[in-house]
């Protein structure tokens, strides 16, 4: 037969309410990411919403909704352990510290997507390879380079062969290396860009924002666009707070 509830577990059905309720109502991006990092999605579903529901020393248990397409969606339970687990119980300010740390955690990226993810994978590749071309090499080098890569039988675009011939006023080597510092300026914009969101908006501190930084540096926009998932819905629970007050 189950014990009757004590005055301490009273409590702490307290404690976790106010704790839910300030996390949702001032730090919903957090609870969302938490649960976006927990759930494992089928192709085409996607995280509408996350709701946290219970705190307890063991972790936080968040209500997420997934929905494919915009009819079709479902509840799921989902459970973010504390690793360890509290020692100090609700109360202490380690909760609000351990908190602090998993915001910063969930909301940040992971280094791992720069090869786990084939666009990341591919983008961070052509990168490498025309760096390489553009640091390294000097430009009759590069030059062989291309005419080796021709006359080995790689596929080409006909109208760029065409379009650079030997009577041109610049090389496919030359636009190779303009093409490198022209992703360089434009992913220094959008990682500069993504470090003050983070920043200003995310509030995070000095290692996520490195983070992020670093991979959009490297990559851009197929990791960038996690970002402006998480800002979208921060400033969607930031507009719907406005309008209820």
């Amino acid at each position: 037969m189950a014990a009757n509830p004590t005055a301490k577990d009273y409590d702490g059905e307290k404690v976790s309410q106010r704790i839910c309720s300030h996390m949702n109502e001032d730090h919903a991006v957090t609870v969302y990411a938490m649960a976006k990092q927990r759930l494992d999605l089928k192709k085409n579903w996607k995280l509408s919403n996350a709701i946290l529901k219970k705190v307890t020393v063991d972790g936080c248990s968040i209500q997420a909704v997934v929905c494919n397409g915009e009819t079709l969606c479902q509840l799921r339970e989902v459970f973010y352990p504390f690793q360890p687990a509290l020692s100090c119980g609700l109360k202490s300010l380690e909760v609000r510290k351990r908190l602090i740390q998993i915001h910063n955690c969930a909301c940040g990226p992971q280094w791992h997507w720069l090869v786990t993810r084939f666009s990341s994978a591919i983008i961070l590749a052509i990168t490498v390879v025309i760096g390489y071309g553009t640091l390294i090499l000097e430009l009759d080098e590069l030059d062989q380079v291309i005419v080796s890569v021709k006359e080995h039988g790689f596929p080409t675009i006909p109208i760029l062969s065409e379009f650079f011939d030997e009577s041109a006023d610049f090389t496919l080597a030359q636009v190779v290396r303009w093409s490198f510092w022209l992703l360089v300026v434009v992913h220094t914009v959008e990682a500069s860009y993504a470090a003050y969101c983070c920043k200003q908006q995310l509030k995070l501190n000095a290692v996520p924002v490195m983070k992020w930084f670093i991979l959009i540096l490297l990559v851009g926009f197929p990791i960038f666009q996690d970002l402006q998932l998480l800002l979208k819905k921060n400033k969607e629970h930031h507009a719907t707070k406005k309008n209820r007050n």
